[in-house]
């Protein structure tokens, strides 16, 4: 049985909706408002949504929507009686539109094809590996693919220098390994993962012990829980791939264990998705600590970071001048004088003897003390 979710853009459409899938293969969810769409995925893992009838803006807008919130996987089919409408469709990415009125066979035909299409496994040969871009299909498409496959094997994931394991067990997943974490913390950090490459590995002889105990339903649906609930607490941060950078400019004083962690790896520059591959811990406890370094000015996107420190350097010229100025002198070493100053030369000292001034009664005693000697 398929699970489809119906966005409803005309109530009078509900009785021929109800018509079309009355004793067909199919479990259907109708809403009527777009604000309910991601709250229906959360709690249903829907193989894919049905807009009808659909209008080119309002289906955009659904589909925007849906991608905001990590469901990007779920192919969306438009369904429409205006021929008028059709053009605008087509430029939208849609997995299918279909043309009513069309004849019930030929609807639950497309839709199958619809189905066919996202199952990987029913294109590729029993027994073969499989590889991929991450980039095209997430951990999210991943475990619905792996699942239909109904085998034992191991999805490996890789970017960089990063592995994680992914282990199956007649297409049901017991386990993951990834960064030294293991079970459910694994397959969180992987599920975030937004690029990278994926293989298969079948008919794995050594099944690992832990069993995470829960149906692929259940983990999909505790998954896609998680994620929305991280792409909530990272909104204001910078983007995965944007370069952070620590601030030689600011003093660092008491931080967290995890803070000193985030801190030594950006004193070279580092991406947000290299900090959340490289750390244990989890995603949503990154974002936050990185919120409040950000907010204290500790690190911060290289460009900023790096417009602050040019600030600092253009203002030295200016106001080197007056540190200069009011800098303190250097102690005076005992024995030497230190002159740091400018004092005009003086002119040369002269020795000037004035005229003597004598009086008559002086000169006599002279005159008569020379005639003595005489």
């Amino acid at each position: 049985m398929h699970d489809i979710l119906v966005f409803l853009l005309d109530r009078e459409s509900i009785d021929e909706i109800q018509n079309f899938f009355k004793g067909e293969n199919y479990r259907v969810t109708i809403i009527d408002k777009l604000e309910d769409a991601a709250d229906a995925c959360r709690q249903e893992l829907f193989d894919m949504a049905l807009v009808w009838p659909a209008q080119p803006e309002k289906t955009a807008d659904f589909i925007t929507l849906l991608d905001a919130n990590q469901f990007k996987y779920m192919p969306i089919v438009a369904v429409t009686r205006d021929e008028k409408q059709m053009e605008n469709l087509f430029h939208l990415p849609i997995a299918d539109l279909i043309k009513l009125p069309l004849p019930r066979l030929e609807f639950f035909y497309l839709l199958e094809r619809v189905v066919e299409d996202i199952d990987v496994h029913a294109t590729v040969v029993e027994g073969t590996n499989w590889q991929g871009s991450v980039t095209e299909y997430n951990l999210i498409d991943l475990i619905q693919m792996m699942e239909a496959g109904q085998r034992n094997e191991t999805l490996i994931m890789r970017v960089g220098k990063h592995t994680g394991n992914v282990f199956f067990r007649e297409g049901q997943l017991v386990n993951a390994s990834f960064n030294g974490l293991s079970g459910f913390p694994a397959l969180q950090k992987l599920a975030f993962w937004q690029k990278g490459q994926f293989q298969t590995k079948a008919d794995v002889d050594e099944a690992p012990a832990e069993d995470l105990g829960k149906s692929n339903h259940d983990i999909l649906i505790d998954l896609i829980s998680i994620l929305h609930k991280q792409e909530q607490v990272s909104e204001g941060l910078p983007a995965l791939d944007d370069d952070i950078l620590k601030n030689p400019l600011t003093t660092i004083k008491h931080l967290t264990p995890l803070q000193e962690k985030i801190v030594k790896l950006c004193e070279t520059s580092t991406s947000l998705f290299q900090l959340l591959l490289a750390l244990p811990e989890s995603n949503e406890d990154i974002f936050l600590e990185l919120k409040l370094l950000l907010k204290m000015n500790l690190v911060g996107k290289r460009s900023d970071i790096e417009a602050q420190i040019k600030e600092k350097e253009d203002g030295i010229g200016f106001g080197k001048f007056f540190s200069d100025l009011f800098r303190k002198k250097p102690a005076i070493e005992e024995g030497y004088y230190v002159y740091e100053g400018y004092i005009e030369e003086a002119e040369p000292y002269q020795l000037i003897i004035p005229d003597l001034k004598l009086s008559a009664a002086d000169l006599q005693k002279l005159e008569s003390k020379i005639d003595g000697i005489i």
